[in-house]
């Protein structure tokens, strides 16, 4: 999707009719944008409380002729600056893999329904390995979930299932599924709602006496209608428990699949929101 920058004689201004106020009201040109599904200004900060006024008056300017695009659209740095960028709330190499799915954008509402999955495996997992392949600390743990079996692991039977209210997933151990195998628990904690939304699945590998097993993790959320502009807010991003968002409230970004990538020792995995659109 290309966007190109605004380009107008000066200002947008117009006289603000809501609540009987009748003040002028100005929006730079910095913040209005083409796209091709019409004209963005979602960057601008007021753009929520004067929508009503500003969605048709910047239509019948560019009808007009008074408001056009610039010819060199924006590209690189430039392009991923209007926009969102979505950090991985997982230091490290943790992050990556996180994908951000925008369907149904709404340039006039400056919404979208989102879905954010992150989606882990990990194959011929023994009893003794789990440790080293999860961490046995929420500090020293690699994805989603870590290690915190008190005593000595065993060998699991199938199992899937949910996280689940305790925090604390206990696995049956096949040899005596009265007795638990090994402990998962989150990694992030602090929003238990959102914790208990992790699943895992357990299979051991095939044939009668399997010495190994592959151990599935996943976390998902979905929120239709969401506001871009709150995303950068704590409390008004419904993804906090695995990203945070700054930048610019806007553009809005095309339908489509944002993967984090990055994440290593010397930061968090991210993405903008602008990349794939």
């Amino acid at each position: 999707m290309a966007i190109y920058p605004a380009a107008a004689t000066a200002p947008i201004a117009f006289l603000n009719s809501a609540n009987n106020q009748y003040n002028q009201i100005e929006i730079p040109l910095s913040a209005i944008f083409f796209t091709s599904r019409g004209i963005d200004a979602t960057t601008w900060p007021d753009y929520s409380t004067y929508q009503s006024q500003v969605t048709p008056l910047l239509a019948m300017l560019s009808s007009q002729g008074y408001l056009t695009a610039s010819p060199t659209a924006l590209s690189g740095s430039a392009l991923a600056a209007a926009g969102l960028t979505a950090t991985a709330t997982l230091s490290g190499a943790a992050g990556n893999g996180i994908t951000i799915q925008i369907a149904n954008p709404s340039v006039a509402n400056g919404t979208a329904d989102i879905t954010v999955v992150m989606s882990e495996k990990y194959t011929d997992v023994t009893p003794t390995s789990l440790a080293t392949v999860l961490g046995s600390t929420a500090a020293a743990a690699l994805g989603l979930v870590y290690d915190a079996t008190t005593g000595t692991p065993e060998f699991p039977e199938s199992f899937s299932g949910p996280i689940g209210a305790g925090l604390s997933l206990n696995i049956p151990e096949a040899a005596d599924n009265t007795k638990t195998a090994f402990t998962l628990a989150p990694t992030l904690s602090s929003d238990s709602t959102d914790a208990q939304n992790i699943q895992v699945t357990v299979t051991p590998a095939s044939g009668s006496s399997p010495t190994t097993f592959s151990l599935e993790v996943s976390w998902t959320k979905a929120v239709t209608g969401v506001h871009l502009a709150g995303l950068t807010t704590a409390a008004t991003n419904p993804f906090s428990y695995l990203l945070t968002f700054s930048g610019s409230s806007g553009l809005v970004p095309a339908a489509s699949t944002v993967t984090l990538s990055g994440g290593g020792a010397s930061g968090s995995a991210s993405a903008s929101l602008l990349v794939s659109s």
